[in-house]
């Protein structure tokens, strides 16, 4: 097998623009303009100090957009997702197993092709030229700073779901959680995925500070549930939920998965658990026939396969590599000891 990953197609909302929305936004929804739009600043830029702009981060800013733009998506059952590695598959899990009678609205990110694929209902990604209708409504909003690429898209999702009257959301945060967008929604129940060491610059130097960063969620309510937890993490998670009268239950992994990986066991015990919130008759069953491209997602070859997993720190490299039916495929390209070493030398 030969292995393909990848880091996250779009950093930019890793970070707060230093210029107007207007200036920075892409006139067309694609990287490209994003890139050229404005060499040396934009978001995607290569000197971009995305450290520097995300210190600049606060919630009142896009909170005060989604006040005026009619405080969208609250009044809808919805859950929201967080972690290191494993959130979108845990996204997609919970949504797909949501849909039976009911129109669900899932927000994920990055996309792997094209912007509208983060914003889906029944499963279907939007077209961009929606995408884009949205993100001139949310423009138009007055506010104190401008906002992010990230913020933008999580309220042009919100302004969607509610006007599109589904009936559910799934929400995946993006970085961290504490000043992350998705925190404007209320949620019916909050999902920890595996945490680990990600995005150091912005969420700290260990899993602890990280963990701490994703907890600080839990002061909007509960209840919640996790993945198992490096121990740092889940002392983390249970202080966090004790201080602030959350349940907190840690999920055990099911017997199989519908998506490949012994990982995702986890992640679907976790989507299973956060679906029953909003509907307890709902069971593993529920969860077969999901579709999540980009993990571990085996093309077959003539002379053996192709694999594609958008695995890009160490500890999802760990778990790619641990994916394949056949044990010696993982070492037709790499050494697993020589892969995850390479992550982690940056």
């Amino acid at each position: 097998a030969v292995w393909a990953t990848a880091a996250p197609a779009v950093a930019a909302e890793a970070a707060g623009a230093a210029m107007s929305n207007q200036d920075w936004w892409p006139k067309r929804l694609n990287l490209a303009p994003l890139r050229q739009h404005s060499p040396g600043s934009s978001p995607l830029a290569d000197d971009y100090d995305y450290a520097a702009e995300f210190s600049k981060l606060d919630l009142e800013a896009v909170r005060a957009a989604h006040l005026a733009l009619g405080s969208p998506g609250h009044g809808i059952p919805a859950i929201h997702v967080l972690g290191t590695n494993g959130k979108g598959s845990t996204a997609a899990m919970c949504a797909h197993a949501l849909r039976h009678g009911r129109r669900v609205g899932l927000y994920t990110s990055p996309h792997l092709h094209r912007v509208g694929e983060r914003i889906r209902v029944g499963g279907i990604p939007i077209a961009d030229e929606l995408v884009q209708h949205l993100v001139d409504r949310v423009l138009a909003c007055e506010v104190p700073r401008p906002l992010t690429f990230f913020e933008i898209l999580t309220l042009a999702a919100f302004v969607h779901f509610a006007e599109l009257g589904v009936d559910a959301m799934v929400i995946e945060a993006g970085l961290g959680g504490r000043l992350d967008a998705t925190r404007i929604g209320r949620y019916v129940a909050r999902l920890f995925a595996p945490i680990d060491v990600d995005h150091t610059a912005y969420l700290g130097p260990d899993v602890t500070a990280i963990a701490g960063e994703k907890a600080a969620v839990l002061a909007d309510g509960g209840p919640a549930f996790s993945a198992p937890q490096r121990p740092e993490a889940a002392a983390v998670l249970r202080a966090a939920a004790a201080r602030h009268g959350v349940h907190l239950e840690f999920v055990a992994p099911l017997e199989r998965a519908p998506l490949p990986g012994d990982h995702q066991r986890i992640n679907a015990a976790l989507a299973l658990a956060g679906a029953r919130v909003i509907d307890p008759r709902i069971t593993a069953a529920d969860l077969e026939g999901v579709s999540w491209p980009g993990r571990a997602e085996r093309h077959a070859l003539a002379n053996g396969a192709v694999i594609f997993d958008v695995a890009h720190n160490p500890h999802g490299v760990a778990a790619l590599v641990d994916a394949p039916d056949d044990a010696h495929d993982a070492f037709t390209l790499l050494a697993r000891s020589e892969m995850i070493s390479m992550f982690e030398a940056g």
